[in-house]
């Protein structure tokens, strides 16, 4: 059994044979060779399940390999493809965790903590800290490359344990998984064969997603402002996990020449320390209960706030890149990724 779409020629081992299911990805495939000169032959066997054969020297398989990953990136089927059953698998995953997370709380619960869930937004505002980063690859005689950053903002969820010390102090942990998003602004220019820059500059974009994990450790105190009514200050230190690197690729076909791109969101190490600090409002529906841990309440919903939550990382592990190839030319950028966010929550406190 093959598992991948190419094999040595079976009579002339200097060859490898391409394979394509359909006309569309073998037109494409044909357009990318001949765009960068390379030799090939082709045939159509109908007995064959994917029909469309091409055969590439063995001197070219690197530069055939990446054109038919570039081409099955855009073409490959999802997982999972149908919409309706991705979207069941992921909201029962979530209600299987949520009820497991739930039920490991709850015990906890018992012994004098609190439960907390909460919800919250992280603007692309540069005035809070979400500010763009330019980088720009610009050496005499080389391509030009530059790439703009520009976060478009996020999302956050977590679920928090609390333990009330006394009415005015408490401690805090919990988990908070953290989505943002960026737009990649990029913009090529290539040389001669003299070295010059052709003019023609070429512009595009692509947009990028990641995902951490946060276990923050916070100490919170309060000023009361009525009987139901806090003012809550927080800060402390996180402990962020990037699970992976994330990245995209794109292509333009202009003037029969295909350029292709990729941009990504690379880690220095799987973790990082961020300072934590936090101001927010919170009321209670049963007054001073709660506020005291010696006065349980009986209430589902024990307490409401909003508030904004700050941080920002102590070492600098996330660096972004973008990459450009035309033809025989490729060209390399990169930056630092922005420390700072800023996110309004909104969290219940249950029973």
């Amino acid at each position: 059994m093959r598992w991948t779409n190419h094999f040595e020629h079976p009579g002339d081992n200097r060859y490898t044979v391409f394979t394509f299911p359909d006309e569309g990805e073998a037109e494409a495939f044909r357009s990318r060779l001949e765009a960068l000169g390379i030799a090939y032959e082709d045939h159509v066997d109908p007995e064959e399940r994917e029909p469309y054969l091409f055969a590439v020297s063995k001197r070219n398989f690197r530069e055939a390999l990446h054109e038919n990953h570039l081409i099955k990136a855009k073409t490959r089927t999802k997982f999972i493809p149908v919409a309706g059953l991705r979207w069941a698998l992921l909201i029962g995953t979530s209600v299987v965790v949520a009820l497991a997370v739930l039920g490991a709380f709850r015990s906890v619960r018992a012994q004098g903590w609190e439960l907390a869930v909460e919800a919250g937004v992280l603007p692309a505002v540069e005035a809070l800290g979400m500010a763009p980063i330019a980088a720009v690859a610009d050496s005499l005689g080389e391509p030009y490359l530059g790439a703009n950053w520009v976060p478009t903002g996020g999302a956050r969820f977590a679920v928090r344990i609390v333990r009330p010390l006394n009415a005015s102090w408490r401690v805090a942990t919990g988990l908070t998984v953290q989505r943002v998003g960026a737009n990649w602004d990029l913009a090529f220019e290539d040389v001669d064969g003299l070295g010059n820059r052709t003019g023609q500059i070429v512009d595009a974009s692509l947009r990028l997603r990641g995902v951490r994990y946060r276990l923050p450790v916070l100490a919170t105190t309060s000023v009361r402002l009525t009987n139901a009514q806090r003012l809550l200050a927080g800060a402390g230190l996180g402990l962020d996990f990037t699970p992976s690197d994330v990245f995209t690729t794109g292509s333009l076909l202009i003037d029969t020449a295909y350029h292709d791109f990729r941009v990504a969101e690379n880690r220095t190490r799987l973790w990082n320390v961020p300072l934590i600090a936090e101001l927010g409002w919170a009321i209670r529906p049963d007054g001073n209960s709660g506020w005291n841990p010696d006065q349980p309440s009986t209430r589902a919903i024990r307490g409401l706030y909003v508030g904004l939550h700050w941080s920002r990382e102590l070492f600098r592990t996330r660096w972004g890149e973008a990459i450009w190839e035309h033809q025989l030319s490729e060209q390399t950028t990169r930056l630092w990724m922005g420390p700072t966010a800023v996110a309004f929550v909104v969290r219940l406190t249950l029973s």
